[in-house]
């Protein structure tokens, strides 16, 4: 990337020159200097800026990579169908549980009545 000095500087330059005589050799070396100068920042600044982008950008990198490993761990997790498949198997589960207490209640009655007579001495 090839850094020239910006407009603005030239014109500034071109602009302090015509202000004085152009004659007085300590003016224009002020001129010169303070342009030097100001662009020498100019490119400093540039630079730092340069390296604050750049780590920006790697943590950019970072944090895309970490998720696109996120999403490959989901998907690794489980699917539509897997959980189709155990909404299904509870689904059973429960119906076998309910039959089972249907099936204990109808099957003891006789001895729970029988029980309660004795516990509660019910006639």
């Amino acid at each position: 990337m090839d850094i020239t000095e910006p407009q603005y500087f030239t014109e500034f330059r071109q602009y302090i020159t015509r202000r004085f005589d152009e004659s007085d050799e300590k003016t224009e070396k002020l001129v010169e200097g303070l342009a030097v100068s100001t662009a020498n920042q100019f490119l400093e600044i540039q630079k730092e800026m340069r390296g604050e982008f750049e780590m920006i950008d790697n943590k950019f990198n970072v944090i895309e990579y970490e998720i696109i490993g996120m999403k490959q761990e989901i998907k690794g997790l489980a699917t539509k169908e897997d959980f189709n498949e155990i909404k299904s198997l509870i689904g059973s589960y429960e119906i076998r549980s309910r039959k089972i207490e249907e099936i204990l209640l109808d099957d003891h009655k006789p001895r729970i009545k029988e029980l309660e007579k004795v516990v509660f001495k019910i006639a």
